[in-house]
């Protein structure tokens, strides 16, 4: 197993696994020219913030004071505005613990007080590391010199079959929660945490393509809901279970966030992937650990500010086996 990390938004490039069969498979969607990161806009394999999914009308008030954002989706905010963190070039640094000689590379990025809008200079850290047990970790730190708000993921998009395998109906998911925001016409959070129930109930695991053509789904073009995960604190927990039946390739989230977004890809349309790939709607998925979208609006939700001088932490793991033909 290997992985390949770009400064360019602190992306995750290619992640190769073993198949069933011991073939290596690329499993995430990109592209092959670093370059290509800094106008990406679909958000592949990017590291997505200073808030990652949706902040209502562009604002939001701390401490009675009003902050304007950028906007970038309709009069909303998406993934953190017009700069954002996606698309910037970070530092990079690539070490290995003395003691485990796990290896790992971290990128460091500032974002000065104002930019897009946010409050506080802002220093950011994302550590990718890499184990013998098939366990690829994304760790992310950040400090302010002022109160602000956080909400910090990774936007790759996998297909287990390999990044250039089509469409990925016949992968099956298991989500380890029973609760998830419904949203508006804008994609906004309606402020309500509701129980999980077909089309999106994916507490038993089943296919994604099953259920894509729901006229329930018809709005958002498919799955691109937040599920609010079966966890009480941020201690590592199982978010979600994806497996591939065709190459037996199984990948489990961990994650310390309180949420996950499920994204499949409803807007993809890329001519220039990988290989000379083109990529199209419903050829990957995203699991994106996150926050609460629209928290900073949104009091009876998870609280997103980070006060000033404090440490945020966060950490996603995922975890990659394989399953024999009879157990896919």
């Amino acid at each position: 197993m290997s992985a390949t990390v770009i400064p360019v938004g602190a992306s995750l490039q290619s992640l190769c696994v073993p198949d069933r069969q011991g073939h290596i498979k690329d499993i995430v969607l990109g592209f092959d020219q670093p370059s290509d990161y800094a106008v990406n806009h679909p958000y592949l394999g990017c590291t997505v913030g200073r808030f990652a999914n949706r902040i209502a009308d562009a604002r939001f008030e701390l401490d009675g004071r009003s902050f304007a954002l950028t906007t970038n989706a309709g009069s909303d905010h998406l993934h953190g505005g017009d700069i954002g963190i996606s698309r910037r070039l970070w530092g990079a640094v690539m070490e290995r613990d003395a003691q485990s000689g796990v290896h790992s590379v971290s990128f460091y990025l500032d974002s000065p007080d104002g930019e897009d809008g946010y409050p506080g200079n802002l220093s950011l850290r994302v550590r990718y590391s890499l184990d013998d047990n098939r366990c690829l970790a994304i760790e992310y730190f950040a400090r302010s010199d002022k109160k602000t708000v956080i909400n910090l993921t990774n936007h790759s998009y996998f297909n287990l079959n390999g990044h250039a395998s089509g469409a990925i109906g016949d992968h099956v998911l298991r989500v380890f929660a029973s609760r998830y925001t419904p949203t508006d016409d804008n994609l906004l959070p309606t402020g309500s945490i509701d129980d999980v129930e077909d089309p999106i109930d994916f507490r038993k695991p089943r296919p994604i393509g099953d259920e894509l053509g729901n006229p329930m789904l018809a709005h958002t073009g498919g799955y691109d809901h937040n599920y609010v995960l079966d966890k009480n604190d941020q201690r590592m927990a199982l978010a979600a279970v994806l497996l591939s039946p065709t190459s037996g390739i199984r990948m489990a989230v961990t994650t310390s966030e309180p949420a996950m977004q499920l994204y499949t890809a409803n807007s993809l349309a890329l001519d220039n992937g990988k290989t000379g790939t083109g990529y199209l709607r419903h050829e990957a998925v995203c699991l994106e650990t996150q926050g609460f979208p629209d928290a900073p609006n949104q009091p009876h939700f998870p609280d997103a500010t980070l006060e000033a001088d404090s440490l945020f932490y966060s950490k996603t793991i995922y975890r990659f086996d394989t399953v024999g033909d009879t157990d896919a």
